[in-house]
């Protein structure tokens, strides 16, 4: 019988849940957060600078070309290298593709600023969520995707070349993205329950968790 559990539920997962599709949320919210925390570090420690950008400047060197990603994947890639201070590659990016990551863009300098929570991070999270998802509703606005045997009036790739990579159809397709070694996404695992979680439980009727030796009973309430 294994002894392995199943990973806990927290207030992170619950809200990657709400989503559609979680995986993009989860990605928006890693990087929103982390844009967050970079430009506190920045402003709170202006000498640690110049290593932060030389840590950046290696990772950015390794991140994919906007063009051979799906929309929606393009619009995260591009959001992630504006955090790295990379200026997007867009050429051979749909127009309207473009505009979604310019309006991406502009949205998550939002949470840059001085004074931003968590909670600002997870309305970002929102916002750029539905701003993709609606965008790429719009059939206009999706990469196109080539037919076979050159019906869409283009030659097909000649014998031994690789086809040219399709456009995902929408966030539906979206599959979660490889961080940066240095980028340490938000853990749901260390996220902890409430303190009263014991109480919960056995309100619900579940079993509660077994105490450590020598830790008295919680008080009452």
């Amino acid at each position: 019988m294994s002894t392995l559990r199943a990973p806990a539920e927290t207030d992170l997962t619950r809200f990657y849940a709400i989503f559609p599709q979680p995986a993009l949320a989860r990605d928006l919210f890693n990087i929103a957060e982390g844009h967050r925390v970079d430009s506190a570090i920045r402003r709170a420690y202006p000498g640690i600078r110049r290593d932060m950008a030389k840590i950046q400047a290696a990772s950015a060197e390794r991140r994919p070309d906007l063009a051979t990603l799906g929309d929606a994947q393009a619009v995260v890639e591009a959001l992630l290298q504006h955090t790295l201070g990379l200026t997007p590659d867009m050429a051979d990016v749909p127009p309207a593709t473009q505009a979604l990551i310019g309006d991406a863009v502009a949205m998550l300098d939002r949470v840059a600023e001085e004074g931003t929570s968590v909670g600002d991070s997870a309305a970002l999270t929102a916002d750029l969520y539905q701003l993709i998802d609606e965008g790429l509703q719009q059939p206009a606005n999706r990469m196109p995707q080539p037919q076979p045997d050159g019906e869409d009036g283009t030659p097909p790739p000649p014998d031994g070349a690789e086809a040219p990579p399709q456009g995902a159809s929408g966030v539906e397709d979206y599959q979660q993205m490889e961080l940066p070694p240095f980028m340490t996404p938000v853990m749901e695992e260390l996220v902890r329950p409430p303190s009263d979680a014991p109480f919960k439980r056995e309100a619900e009727g579940a079993e509660p968790e077994p105490r450590p030796l020598g830790q008295p009973e919680p008080a009452l309430r």
